[in-house]
């Protein structure tokens, strides 16, 4: 217990929670990093071993009439 008079101390921050911390988020970082290089990589790839690629979601509007279109030209495109 502090006595009268005297100040309380103080809980000094050391330099390890900080350095967790920063570990937590650059390796964080860099699992981002690789990932978006994975998934350029898969649209790379897909866009090069397809004449059509249709980077689509069931429920958009748009994509549904892009896919109707192809159907009707008779093409066959990629639907990812």
């Amino acid at each position: 217990m502090a006595m009268v008079g005297q100040r309380p101390r103080r809980v000094e921050v050391t330099a390890v929670p900080i350095l967790l911390i920063l570990v937590v988020v650059l390796s964080d970082l860099s699992i981002s990093v690789g990932a978006e290089k994975s998934v350029s990589a898969f649209v790379q790839n897909a866009i090069l071993s397809n004449k059509i690629v249709i980077f689509s979601k069931s429920y958009c509007p748009y994509c549904l009439r892009s896919k109707r279109i192809f159907r009707e030209l008779k093409e066959q495109p990629k639907y990812l």
